[in-house]
Protein backbone atom coordinates (compact mmCIF):
# COMPACT_ATOMS: atom_id res chain seq x y z
CA UNK A 1 0.00 0.00 0.00
CA UNK A 2 1.70 3.31 -0.75
CA UNK A 3 1.96 6.24 1.35
CA UNK A 4 1.16 9.52 1.17
CA UNK A 5 4.47 11.82 0.81
CA UNK A 6 4.61 15.15 2.55
CA UNK A 7 4.96 18.31 1.08
CA UNK A 8 8.55 19.85 1.92
CA UNK A 9 6.56 22.73 4.00
CA UNK A 10 5.29 20.23 6.17
CA UNK A 11 8.59 17.85 6.56
CA UNK A 12 10.92 20.75 7.61
CA UNK A 13 8.84 22.03 10.88
CA UNK A 14 9.74 20.66 13.73
CA UNK A 15 7.92 19.87 16.83
CA UNK A 16 9.57 22.96 18.48
CA UNK A 17 8.16 25.29 15.46
CA UNK A 18 4.50 23.99 15.84
CA UNK A 19 4.30 24.31 19.88
CA UNK A 20 5.60 28.10 19.30
CA UNK A 21 2.51 28.49 16.88
CA UNK A 22 -0.18 27.96 19.50
CA UNK A 23 -1.69 30.98 21.72
CA UNK A 24 -1.09 31.58 25.28
CA UNK A 25 -3.62 32.24 27.41
CA UNK A 26 -2.42 35.81 29.52
CA UNK A 27 -3.87 36.03 33.20
CA UNK A 28 -6.95 37.75 33.09
CA UNK A 29 -6.37 41.68 34.45
CA UNK A 30 -9.69 41.35 37.17
CA UNK A 31 -9.62 38.20 39.29
CA UNK A 32 -12.62 36.36 39.64
CA UNK A 33 -14.88 34.08 42.33
CA UNK A 34 -13.73 33.87 45.70
CA UNK A 35 -10.39 34.87 47.31
CA UNK A 36 -8.69 32.00 49.55
CA UNK A 37 -10.10 33.16 52.78
CA UNK A 38 -13.26 33.55 51.58
CA UNK A 39 -13.19 29.58 50.61
CA UNK A 40 -12.61 28.19 54.10
CA UNK A 41 -15.80 27.99 56.35
CA UNK A 42 -15.66 27.19 60.42
CA UNK A 43 -16.83 23.89 61.02
CA UNK A 44 -19.61 25.98 63.94
CA UNK A 45 -20.86 28.32 60.97
CA UNK A 46 -24.61 28.61 60.18
CA UNK A 47 -23.84 28.02 57.03
CA UNK A 48 -22.92 24.25 57.27
CA UNK A 49 -24.54 23.54 60.57
CA UNK A 50 -27.76 22.10 58.98
CA UNK A 51 -25.29 19.46 56.76
CA UNK A 52 -22.67 19.21 60.25
CA UNK A 53 -25.72 17.55 62.33
CA UNK A 54 -26.77 15.64 59.16
CA UNK A 55 -22.91 13.97 59.41
CA UNK A 56 -22.93 13.42 63.25
CA UNK A 57 -26.22 12.05 62.69
CA UNK A 58 -25.32 9.23 60.70
CA UNK A 59 -22.24 8.56 62.63
CA UNK A 60 -19.52 10.28 61.24
CA UNK A 61 -17.05 13.20 61.99
CA UNK A 62 -16.99 16.38 59.93
CA UNK A 63 -13.41 17.40 59.20
CA UNK A 64 -13.69 20.68 57.16
CA UNK A 65 -15.85 22.72 55.30
CA UNK A 66 -15.69 25.13 52.29
CA UNK A 67 -17.86 27.49 49.80
CA UNK A 68 -17.25 25.44 46.61
CA UNK A 69 -16.09 28.30 44.42
CA UNK A 70 -17.43 27.37 40.65
CA UNK A 71 -20.99 27.09 42.53
CA UNK A 72 -20.69 29.52 46.02
CA UNK A 73 -22.48 26.48 47.58
CA UNK A 74 -21.25 25.28 50.85
CA UNK A 75 -19.54 21.78 51.45
CA UNK A 76 -18.29 19.77 54.05
CA UNK A 77 -15.44 17.20 54.40
CA UNK A 78 -16.24 14.03 56.79
CA UNK A 79 -15.26 10.52 57.72
CA UNK A 80 -17.73 7.82 58.06
CA UNK A 81 -17.14 4.74 59.42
Amino acid sequence: MATRSQSAATRTRSAAARRARRGRLAPGKQARGLDAAQVAIAIDSPAVAELVALVRTAGGAPIGAYHEPSEDAPCCWQACR
